[in-house]
């Protein structure tokens, strides 16, 4: 007959722990995976509609202007209504959604197999986008899939904009000279009556603009305080 030390009660509930708790690891895992699954799902029929769209916008002749967004704008307010979400956001995950499954096809698969996250995926598509070239972006998302497999989507962005500098077929001067192109100002409504200006330009003016609207604004406030 075996004896029972006093310290085995302990170690069986600490083996009991244990097993309660890779037990409840393994669940956890299945549901995420599940979600992954149907967030695939959603992207799929997401960048089916912006197909769609696409081909309804490309039958409009360009002389319509703004008119020519309209089958978009459409397909986004009918989808949005019956999922009861912001038509510009379904028409922001539309495009996002295109992207992926058309330059991206084997993350989503990975999304749809349960293997990634969408936050993995959002990582791959924000940094792989910025490849233009098929061949190139495609190595890169191999090499990106592979690293995804045993890191979180935070850990994974850095690695990731390094692994794009390394294969990028420019330099970055020459990259910048183009994003200079892209500058702009837009304002963007928002609830309650408020309003948010956006700014895109080259970082040092732009940081010095915001050092700049944050002196004013404690100058004001402190003027206030003061009163």
């Amino acid at each position: 007959m075996k004896t029972k030390h006093a310290g085995d009660a302990h170690d069986d509930n600490v083996d009991g722990v244990d097993a309660v708790a890779a037990g409840l690891a393994a669940e956890y895992a299945a549901a995420v995976a599940a979600i992954a699954a149907a967030e695939a799902q959603a992207m799929s029929v997401l960048a089916r509609a912006q197909a769609v769209g696409l081909e309804r916008v490309a039958e409009i002749p360009r002389s319509a202007g703004r008119e020519a967004e309209l089958p978009l704008r459409a397909l986004a307010a009918e989808l949005g209504a019956c999922a009861r979400q912001p038509d510009r956001s379904v028409q922001r995950r539309m495009n996002d959604a295109h992207t992926l499954v058309n330059r991206f096809a084997a993350t989503w698969d990975a999304l749809a197999a349960g293997v990634l996250s969408v936050g993995h995926v959002r990582a791959i598509v924000e940094h792989g986008v910025k490849l233009t070239d098929p061949e190139v972006r495609g190595a890169f998302e191999v090499e990106a899939l592979e690293r995804a497999a045993s890191t979180t989507p935070g850990r994974l962005g850095p690695q990731l904009a390094r692994l794009v500098e390394q294969v990028q077929p420019t330099t970055f001067v020459e990259r910048h000279k183009v994003a200079r192109a892209g500058r702009g100002v837009w304002v963007r409504d928002v609830e309650d009556g408020m309003s948010e200006l956006l700014l895109r330009g080259p970082a040092v003016p732009v940081h010095g603009i915001h050092d700049m609207i944050t002196h004013i604004a404690r100058d004001v406030l402190n003027t206030a305080h003061a009163a």
